[in-house]
């Protein structure tokens, strides 16, 4: 059974028996939130579902200017797609419900979970901060 345990932010969690899901939402700003979301899931291991809808606008119209393989930033870091991505008309229950429960496989979980760790890696040691800027302040004088 799946009960929805809180939302946070931009993240929606659903715990599932023993397991916790994550899932990014669409806000106002969805290329910050839904990126930094999918992202922070990814540094913490979590597999996720990546989940964005739009008015019909706005999708039809400014999003044709966007021309990109992977909305989710975690996906866009791997350069594939990492976390599943349901995008404005694919996003209905259904779907959503089967991804979220996809990622309740032992194999699934653990392919995901793999991949995962490896964006992480992409991205470096930790103190990315102080580095920019340190190297901010070097290059003031």
């Amino acid at each position: 059974m799946i009960s929805r345990l809180t939302v946070a932010s931009a993240i929606i969690f659903f715990k599932v028996g023993d397991h916790v899901l994550v899932v990014a939402l669409p806000t106002w700003t969805p290329s910050l939130k839904t990126g930094t979301a999918t992202l922070e899931a990814a540094l913490l291991n979590t597999p996720m579902v990546v989940v964005y809808k739009e008015s019909w606008l706005n999708w039809n119209i400014l999003g044709r200017l966007i021309n990109v393989d992977h909305y989710g930033l975690v996906n866009l870091v791997a350069g594939e797609r990492v976390a599943a991505e349901l995008m404005q008309d694919e996003l209905n229950g259904e779907r959503l419900a089967e991804e979220l429960l996809s990622l309740l496989q032992k194999q699934r979980n653990y392919d995901v979970r793999k991949r995962l760790r490896e964006v992480a890696n992409q991205l470096g040691e930790d103190g990315a901060s102080t580095r920019a800027a340190e190297t901010i302040l070097e290059f003031l004088g």
